[in-house]
């Protein structure tokens, strides 16, 4: 009776772990805490520090692009000073008394205290560095959003994955208790044989050593599901001990049927190289780089070029060997101007030609990765593309394979409750069947992780 309860028991288990999408949850615990493939994707936005960087990164880059933009606005400054001289300064005069003398005479004069403030307006009128600056820094904003996007992109490869393996732990559990349960009825059943002489001793000792090793295998599928969710927890940036209670709503074979549309990868022809390659975040942002490059060489040949602006003052000044005096406001003298300056930078060494020829080497830097990128995304596409179409038939082949076992358990169940087969030939059918599911589910899981490398590799990766 014990085998035939073990039996039922076993023909609705691994079937439950290969259904789409409808198989039972295990019980969850009173507080559960429930998660989908797209919940752990947003939690790992708002989680990840590092996915949180890039978009500061994006901010920064855009505060630093409305500095240079308030270069050519005006520029206001005041300044205010209260000085005490000690020692009165010494002036050089002619003697004015005997000026064919040609006599100078030392002379102090001023007063002890002297205050002033004043306002200073500058304003610019033409500066080509500066001009050239607002490219670079557009370009350097393009480069952030870039980085962002190559961050989204490592963030939802990183979790998928996480979710996968943490999914596949799972299946594997499930095969781990159903062999325990199979290897212990079997040493049951032949233990029970070998006490009525019908069975050999080595046939118990086996069965001993396949429950004991069943046994561990148990255990260990039990410390890998901690351990995949944890590494799941936190990949999203999360408390990884939140483990025990963590429960994931997506079984393996409903991610299956949400992405297993072939056309994106078996369409005749491939997608153009050139195409892949400029949907690639890594390829963008070597282009970037050279764009960078060409911007800051730019800027340093016009920061060669004359500046032109506007400056004005308005303020006053006050003298008095008492400081209430020199502090009096209504006594103070008033001045006022208004300049026009230009500068024109002469001589500076070989610092900018330098700096120029730096950036122009940098630019060819980034075309020369660029192109090599470009042969190794091409090699990177073709390649993931077979991965990709050998995964898809390797998916059929295993569910041809679990139909076809499910059918022979099927059969020799029949037989076994008519009287013609021993109850070993029906536990050894339910371990084929049980295998060929955990075939299937392999295949499964290589399968999403196989679609998902063929999405970043040709840039179609999304959320």
């Amino acid at each position: 009776m014990r085998i035939v309860f073990f039996l039922s028991v076993m023909m609705s288990l691994p079937l439950a772990a290969v259904g789409q999408g409808s198989s039972a949850a295990p019980s969850a615990p009173a507080a559960p805490q429930e998660l989908s493939l797209a919940q752990a994707i947003e939690l790992a936005k708002t989680s990840q520090g590092t996915y949180r960087n890039l978009t500061l990164d994006q901010q920064i880059a855009a505060q630093a692009s409305r500095a240079t933009r308030g270069l050519y606005g005006p520029q206001l400054s005041g300044a205010a000073d209260l000085r005490y001289n000690a020692i009165l300064p010494t002036n050089i005069i002619p003697n004015f008394a005997n000026p064919a003398s040609g006599e100078r005479l030392a002379v102090r004069f001023g007063t002890k205290w002297q205050s002033s403030a004043g306002l200073t307006l500058n304003q610019r009128i033409y500066d080509a560095g500066a001009l050239a600056q607002r490219r670079t820094d557009a370009v350097s904003e393009q480069l952030a959003a870039n980085a962002a996007l190559r961050g989204r992109v490592a963030l939802v490869q990183d979790v998928s994955r996480a979710y996968y393996e943490a999914l596949l732990r799972e299946t594997q559990l499930g095969f781990a208790r159903a062999d325990s349960v199979r290897t212990q009825a079997v040493y049951q059943d032949l233990a029970a044989r070998q006490r009525a002489g019908r069975a050999l001793a080595t046939d118990v000792a086996t069965a001993r050593i396949n429950r004991t090793n069943a046994t561990l295998a148990l255990d260990l599928a039990r410390q890998n599901v901690v351990l995949s969710k944890q590494n799941l927890l936190a990949t999203l940036g999360t408390d990884a001990t939140q483990a025990a209670t963590l429960r994931l709503t997506d079984p393996l074979a409903s991610l299956l049927t949400a992405t297993a549309d072939t056309a994106a990868w078996t369409a005749s022809p491939a997608p153009a190289a050139a195409d892949v390659a400029a949907r690639r975040p890594e390829y963008q942002q070597e282009q970037l780089n050279a764009e960078l490059a060409l911007a800051a060489e730019q800027t340093e040949r016009r920061g060669a070029r004359p500046t032109l602006g506007v400056v004005g003052f308005l303020g006053a000044q006050g003298f008095d060997d008492k400081l209430t005096s020199a502090l009096n406001v209504p006594n103070w003298y008033g001045n006022s101007y208004v300049a026009l300056q230009a500068a024109l930078p002469l001589l500076d060494g070989s610092a900018r030609a330098t700096r120029v020829e730096t950036q122009r080497l940098r630019a060819e830097q980034a075309r020369n990765r660029q192109a090599d990128l470009q042969q190794t995304i091409r090699y990177e596409a073709a390649n993931a593309r077979v991965q990709l179409q050998n995964a898809w038939r390797t998916v059929a082949v295993r569910r041809q394979n679990v139909a076809v076992a499910a059918e022979s358990a099927g059969l020799v169940r029949l037989r076994q409750q008519a009287g013609r087969a021993l109850p070993r030939e029906a536990l050894d059918a339910e371990a084929t069947q049980q295998q060929a599911q955990r075939d299937y589910l392999q295949a499964v899981y290589d399968f999403l992780t196989a679609r998902l490398e063929y999405a970043r590799v040709t840039g179609t990766l999304t959320e």
